[in-house]
């Protein structure tokens, strides 16, 4: 299969639009069981906005006819038109880890555009193949837990660097003698005050405080 770009065929879909005019599209990581296939064909049915919210609605003819209107239009040129899409850029996957891996689709580029240009041709659809972009909220919350995970273990680990308790310990000792020396102002503050107070009752009651004033 990957010798004859099957791989990049089954990554499209395809919908007659002879036979549909709508089709509500979603991503999930594992397949859906009948049960909820069920319930969100009900939900849709029903107009329910929890499950409309979780699918991206397509009008078929428009994507057929004007995809770029909807979302990315593909084309058979060197980067299909997908120069903002990851997968498709010389992104480094060193410079991001994620929880699910990151695949890029560059080595896959003469069979994408093969593929691409064969389906141009064939439905005749000179405008380009419509390439949507689907929200993928549980990814997302899996996503955002690993990198939250990922940073309090960066954390943890920077805090474990003998370093760090040094600087701790430090910073410690530093604080405790700055409050020692806060408290120890304060308790000769008060005594100066007090032996000024003494000074001052002292020169009031003497003969000569009415007729000079406290030398200082």
């Amino acid at each position: 299969c990957a010798t004859e770009g099957h791989d990049v065929i089954a990554s499209f879909i395809n919908i007659d639009t002879l036979l549909y005019r709508k089709a509500w599209i979603a991503f999930a990581n594992d397949p859906w069981p009948r049960a909820v296939l069920d319930r969100y064909r009900q939900g849709i049915a029903d107009s329910d906005p929890a499950a409309l919210a979780r699918f991206v609605e397509v009008d078929l003819n428009t994507a057929r006819n004007d995809p770029a209107s909807l979302g990315i239009a593909m084309t058979d040129s060197f980067r299909f038109g997908l120069e903002q899409v990851l997968e498709f850029s010389t992104f480094s996957s060193a410079r991001f880890t994620s929880v699910h891996g990151f695949y890029s689709r560059l080595g896959r580029w003469h069979e994408t555009r093969t593929h691409v240009r064969n389906v141009i041709q064939q439905e005749q659809l000179p405008n380009g193949l419509l390439a949507l972009t689907l929200p993928d909220p549980v990814g997302m919350v899996m996503e955002l837990n690993a990198q939250r995970t990922g940073w309090v273990q960066a954390l943890q680990e920077w805090r474990a660097q003998p370093q760090r308790h040094f600087e701790y310990f430090t910073s410690q000792a530093l604080l405790g003698i700055r409050e020692l020396h806060a408290a120890m102002a304060a308790v000769q503050g008060a005594e100066d005050a007090q032996r000024e107070a003494r000074q001052v009752e002292q020169w009031n009651d003497s003969p000569i405080a009415a007729k000079a004033y406290l030398p200082p």
